[in-house]
C-alpha cells in the first residue's frame, strides 16, 4: 500500500471514530438537556397549580392528624445545582497534506536551474561570453550545442543540444520533485498517525463524560416520572377528598375509617408533591446529592405504594 493510501486509510479511521463518537455524545447531550427542562419545567407547574389547589382542599377539613413534613432541599451553593450541558469542542479530522505543492513547485525550479547551468556550462566549454549584454539567440544555441557531441552520427542541428539540455532538466526537475514528495508523504503519513492518536485520545477524554450524561439524563427521566406520578395520584385523592366533604362534611374526626385513610394518604402524596416541587437539583461532586436521589426514590416508592392501595381495594 503506497503512503498516500495508507494516509487516507488512517485518516478514514479517524474521520468514522469521531464521527461515532460525536453523534453518541449529541444525543446524550441533547437527551440530558431535555430531561432536565423537562422536569423543571414540571417542577413550576406542580408549585403553581397543584400544590395551592390540593393544600386549599387540605386546609377546608378540620381535625386531621399532623405529619411530618418533608424538609425542602436547597443548594447551599448556586454552582452546585445541575446545569445544562454544553455542546463538546470539535475535533477536526483533516488529511495532511503539507509539502506537495511546494515539491511540485521545486522540481521546476530545479529544472530551470540546471537547463540554465547546463547553457553556462556550454557557453563556457566553447568559450562563448557570458557577457549577458551580448547573448543573444544564437549565442544560446550555440552554447546548449555543446552537448549534440554526446550523440555522434545525430544531425549537427544546434537544436538536438537543446533539447538534450532540457530532457535532462525535466528528469532532473523530476527527480527532485519525486525526492521531496516521498519525504512529504513520510511526513504526511506520521502527521496522520498522530491525528488517529489524537482522535482515539480526545473519545477517551470525553467518553467518561458522556457516560456521566447518559447516567444523569436516566436518573432524571425516572425522578420526572415519580413526580408525574404524585400530580396522577393527587388528583385521584384530592377528587375523593372533595366527594369525602361533600357527603361526609368537613369535620375529619367525625368521617368514615376509610375516608380518614383516604385523607391521610392525600396528606402524604401532597407532602411529597411539595417536597419534589420545591427541590432544586443539588450536586455532589459530579454526581446528583444522595439526598435530592434519595426524595425522589421515596416519592417512588409511595407511587408504587399508592398504586397497589388502589388496586388492591
Amino acid at each position: 500500500m503506497s503512503k498516500l493510501a495508507q494516509i487516507r486509510s488512517i485518516v478514514q479511521e479517524a474521520r468514522e471514530l469521531i464521527e461515532e463518537f460525536n453523534s453518541d455524545a449529541v444525543a446524550a447531550i441533547e437527551e440530558y438537556n431535555a430531561n432536565l427542562a423537562s422536569l423543571t419545567t414540571l417542577q413550576e407547574s406542580v408549585a403553581l397549580t397543584d400544590v395551592p389547589r390540593i393544600k386549599e382542599n387540605l386546609n377546608s377539613f378540620t381535625g386531621l392528624q399532623e405529619q411530618t413534613l418533608t424538609p425542602i432541599i436547597e443548594c447551599e451553593d448556586p454552582d452546585n445545582l445541575l446545569a445544562p450541558a454544553d455542546p463538546l469542542e470539535p475535533f477536526e479530522v483533516r488529511e495532511p497534506r503539507r509539502g506537495a505543492i511546494a515539491a511540485k513547485l521545486w522540481g521546476v525550479v530545479a529544472a530551470l536551474a540546471l537547463f540554465v547551468i547546463l547553457g553556462i556550462v556550454g557557453a563556457v566549454q566553447q568559450h562563448l561570453s557570458l557577457d549577458p549584454s551580448q547573448i543573444d539567440a544564437k549565442q544560446l544555441l550555440q552554447s546548449y550545442a555543446f552537448y549534440k557531441q554526446f550523440l555522434p552520427g545525430m544531425n549537427a542541428s544546434p537544436f538536438i543540444g537543446v533539447a538534450m539540455a532540457a530532457l535532462a532538466s525535466i528528469l532532473f526537475g523530476i527527480l527532485v520533485s519525486w525526492v521531496l514528495l516521498h519525504k512529504a508523504a513520510a511526513n504526511n503519513l506520521t502527521e496522520a498517525k498522530a491525528l488517529f492518536e489524537a482522535a482515539k485520545e480526545y473519545v477517551e477524554n470525553h467518553r467518561p463524560r458522556i457516560e456521566h450524561l447518559k447516567t444523569l439524563a436516566a436518573f432524571l427521566a425516572e425522578a420526572k416520572r415519580n413526580l408525574e406520578g404524585l400530580k396522577v395520584l393527587g388528583e385521584e385523592y384530592e377528587a375523593r377528598a372533595k366527594r369525602i366533604r361533600f357527603f361526609e362534611g368537613n369535620d375529619a374526626t367525625a368521617i368514615s375509617e376509610s375516608s380518614r385513610k383516604e385523607l391521610a394518604r392525600l396528606q402524604k402524596l401532597f407532602d411529597k408533591l411539595d417536597a419534589l416541587s420545591q427541590v432544586q437539583l443539588c450536586k455532589s461532586g459530579e454526581d446528583v446529592d444522595e439526598a435530592v436521589r434519595n426524595l425522589f426514590e421515596e416519592a417512588g416508592k409511595l407511587v408504587e405504594e399508592t398504586k397497589e392501595e388502589i388496586y388492591r381495594g
